[in-house]
């Protein structure tokens, strides 16, 4: 059988290699016009002529046809058989320049028209080819109209090529991706077929159809095709027999994506130039050399037919590596088709699969899996298309499946076969073959004829995304962050950069996250996506890392500057939440983390200090802040809390009043005078001496050290709460809590008010000892804030007697006797504004 795509792609020049002579008008078969001396050829020498061209046509030695075709042709061109001939030589040998006259001359004679109906359809095809859409049509309209009714697929791809027609004319370069091709000079392209690329970033392997087999007896010579290297310094190297078979046909070579084997196709003559090919492979071996051929088992190449083609891709359901390759093995959909074939560990391939969503009654072929954004390429003379070959792309949307079938577009799709479509590792360029006549390497005035012929072109195909990422506060550049950047889906391993600007390349129709990490500062994230980006276009995304900020409360002393230690730290933000609280600190200061624009307070107490409070605002930053608040604090001869005892119902006995005269100093003397009072009436009535006397030092006990001590601790006090006041600057308050208590003897009202009695007998006694309203004097000038709280009996102890009828316990015992009290629990300085 004969493999399409080596025949009609790969196949050019096939004179000998010793016969450079070219195909054109002007020198057409030079040598046997000076042996006929330009006289009209014999009869007998035509019908020579025409056997050889026969018997060339069913070698398919298509070029060996054309030559002798041409020569009666040119002789005869009238003749409605040898045009048809020599048209469809020309045509299959792809030189359509020479085709097109020939079907016209066909249509030329209503003989013609009848004898060769489909003379239309081709001159339409070969015209379309060409690139001349609107004549094509015009050849394919008439076709329609007059040509093969009886033929209806004929009529049904006359049709359809009308509709590829008009699409083309419709299309331009701004309908698709901005791609930028480049045709590769001398050092790969040459006067004979190229074709296969593969770009590995590095080294560009392709084949090449100019090599002499010395074993071949076949006249003319027929050339071999084999695999060279390219590495962009010097011209191609063919490579030795450890890639390609000494003398036969070697192309397509595929690596797969661990480097470890490489996959071609080997091909032979059978009859004629028909060829038949397979598919082998090549293992990395130890020493770094590739291991001899191995034939890929029946499930690639299934006997008596062409597999030509491998493509190694991952296939994320099969978790494996799958092969693909093309094949006119049965259960096709005729032609040659996309076939692929699972690969275990060991690379073995499992039962081929007919790619059924690309494959078409026509030929498909050179399958081409790029990885890195998930697309089949493969090149059909079918779907809607621009002429010969055209190169199409299969994006796989997810696990399992895939989108439409799309022509790959201007400007890499022309008129003319464009095949073997393959992408580099990095996904940026793209190389292709294409038998378009803009080819450096031949003549001018002969680019009409060069459609035979492949050469290898490149494409920078500009689908990536721009990523360009920085860092910014308050639109300043931070300079050099660590990006760690990740593709959401997981198709692309996690990078890590540093730099002032992240600039990387990203797929399209993606979605990113990107995070922004700079010591000192807060990391900052981004989700951004590409899915409405088109290829080329620049990402900015933009991080603003936070400035850290750090408070640190430092505690000394204000009278000799020695750190303070086991004090109690409390900061509360401005929402009232506690950030930081510990007590017993082993530090004289204590850092905790702050954030910008917020508020916090803070709250310092510690053993023998005046306790003291402040608020502190954090300001916004674009560089890491370090807060210093030092509390110099005020040493105090107190200790907190400072209990003040009184008697019972005292002061103002049988009274609501709220308020009273007295000072607490009359009443602790009138109180601590009725000390043997509480303990006559406690022991009373006890039977035995001993409980006598331990009531008696528990009473004593009570007044000396509790009721006397507390007197004490308070005149202590007082000679040094003034002069603190007037010490105090503008700004700073001094707050002082105070909070009374009542035994349960009275109801909830009466011992209330009584508290509050209680409470001003204190404050009385500030003022008296002082002189004047003093410290309301403070109070007004907001130096000052008392804090008053009157529980009355609402705390006293469930033992303690609330009985009317019981003096003895609900008034001169020791547990009544400690309910009877106001309590300074805390003094506190606090700074307005800090």
């Amino acid at each position: 059988m004969v493999d399409r795509q080596m025949q009609r792609i790969m196949l050019s020049k096939m004179w000998s290699v010793n016969d450079r002579v070219p195909l054109n008008g002007r020198y057409l078969w030079v040598v046997i016009a000076l042996i006929l001396y330009a006289a009209p050829m014999a009869a007998q020498t035509q019908r020579q002529y025409l056997k050889a061209a026969d018997e060339a046509f069913q070698r398919h030695n298509y070029r060996e046809a054309v030559i002798y075709y041409d020569t009666v042709f040119s002789i005869r061109p009238e003749d409605p058989e040898i045009a048809w001939k020599f048209a469809e030589a020309a045509r299959l040998y792809k030189i359509y320049a020479r085709s097109e006259p020939a079907y016209a001359n066909v249509l030329a004679s209503e003989k013609g028209r009848k004898d060769f109906p489909f003379a239309g359809f081709w001159l339409g095809i070969v015209r379309k080819s060409q690139g001349k859409y609107e004549s094509a049509i015009n050849a394919l309209d008439s076709f329609l109209q007059v040509g093969a009714a009886a033929s209806e697929v004929y009529r049904e791809n006359a049709q359809r090529e009308i509709e590829n027609c008009r699409w083309a004319l419709s299309i331009s370069e701004d309908d698709f991706p901005k791609r930028v091709i480049t045709h590769l000079d001398t050092m790969v392209n040459t006067a004979f077929s190229e074709i296969a690329p593969f770009w590995t970033g590095q080294e560009l392997y392709y084949a090449s159809l100019r090599f002499p087999n010395p074993e071949d007896t076949y006249i003319p010579s027929r050339p071999i095709t084999k695999i060279l290297r390219y590495d962009s310094l010097t011209p191609g190297v063919a490579l030795g027999d450890t890639i390609n078979f000494r003398n036969r046909h070697s192309a397509n070579l595929t690596i797969n994506r661990a480097g470890t084997r490489l996959y071609f196709t080997g091909c032979d003559y059978t009859e004629g130039l028909s060829i038949q090919c397979m598919i082998y492979q090549r293992d990395l071996q130890e020493d770094g050399t590739w291991g001899p051929p191995v034939l890929l088992n029946d499930a690639v190449n299934a006997p008596q037919t062409n597999t030509s083609n491998p493509s190694v891709g991952y296939d994320e359901v099969l978790q494996q590596e799958v092969l693909y390759f093309a094949s006119d093995r049965l259960g096709g959909k005729g032609g040659m088709d996309i076939w692929y074939a699972p690969l275990d560990e060991e690379g073995s391939p499992g039962p081929a699969i007919n790619f059924e969503r690309v494959n078409t009654p026509a030929d498909e072929i050179t399958p081409f899996y790029d990885e890195t954004f998930r697309i089949l390429y493969f090149s059909s003379q079918n779907h809607q298309n621009m002429g010969g070959f055209d190169i199409f792309e299969l994006k796989q949307t997810g696990p399992g499946e895939w989108g439409t079938v799309q022509n790959l577009g201007l400007p890499v799709n022309t008129s003319y076969d464009e095949t073997h479509f393959s992408v580099d590792q990095t996904g940026d360029f793209a190389h292709y073959a294409s038998n378009h006549p803009d080819q450096v390497v031949h003549e001018p005035e002969n680019r009409d004829l060069r459609t035979c012929c492949s050469d290898i072109y490149s494409a920078f195909l500009n689908r990536f995304i721009l990523l360009e990422a920085s860092a910014v506060c308050e639109d300043q550049p931070l300079g050099a962050a660590l990006f760690h950047l990740e593709q959401l889906d997981g198709r692309v391993i996690p990078m890590t950069a540093q730099a002032d600007t992240l600039r990387e390349k990203l797929l399209p129709e993606s979605d990113f996250r990107l995070i922004a990490a700079i010591p000192e500062y807060h990391p900052d994230t981004v989700l951004f996506s590409t899915r409405d980006m088109q290829g080329g276009e620049v990402a900015f995304v933009v991080a603003h890392p936070k400035a850290r900020a750090f408070l640190t409360v430092r505690l000394t002393d204000k009278i000799n500057d020695e750190p303070i230690l086991g004090a109690t730290v409390k900061i509360l933000d401005d929402r009232g939440d506690i950030l930081f609280t510990e007590s017993g600190l082993t530090s004289h200061s204590v850092t905790v983390e702050v954030e910008p624009l917020r508020d916090y307070d803070i709250v310092v107490q510690a053993p023998r200090y005046l306790a003291s409070t402040r608020t502190v605002s954090i300001p916004t930053s674009c560089t890491p802040q370090k807060i210093d608040a030092g509390f110099a604090m005020t040493p105090l001869n107190l200790e907190l809390p400072l209990r003040l005892f009184f008697d019972n119902d005292r002061p103002d006995p049988g009274t609501l009043r709220t308020t009273t005269r007295r000072s607490y100093d009359q009443v602790y003397r009138n109180y601590y005078s009725r000390k043997g009072t509480f303990i006559g009436e406690y022991t009373r009535g006890m039977d035995s001496d001993s409980l006598a006397e331990k009531a008696t030092a528990e009473i004593d006990s009570f007044f000396e050290a509790d009721v006397k001590h507390g007197y004490n601790r308070l005149e202590a006090f007082a000679d040094e709460l003034i002069p603190y006041l007037e010490k105090l600057e503008d700004g700073q308050t001094l707050i002082i809590s105070i909070r009374g208590f009542a035994s349960p003897v009275a109801d909830g009202l009466y011992n209330q008010n009584l508290t509050k009695r209680r409470i001003a007998s204190v404050r009385n006694f500030f003022n008296r000892k002082y002189g004047g309203d003093r410290l309301q004097e403070f109070i007004d000038q907001k130096k000052l804030l008392v804090i008053e709280k009157s529980f009355g009996e609402s705390e006293a102890g469930e033992d303690v007697s609330d009985d009317p009828n019981d003096d003895r316990n609900a008034v001169y015992s020791v547990k009544a006797s400690r309910e009877r009290r106001v309590e300074i629990i805390d003094i506190a300085r606090q700074e307005e504004g800090q």
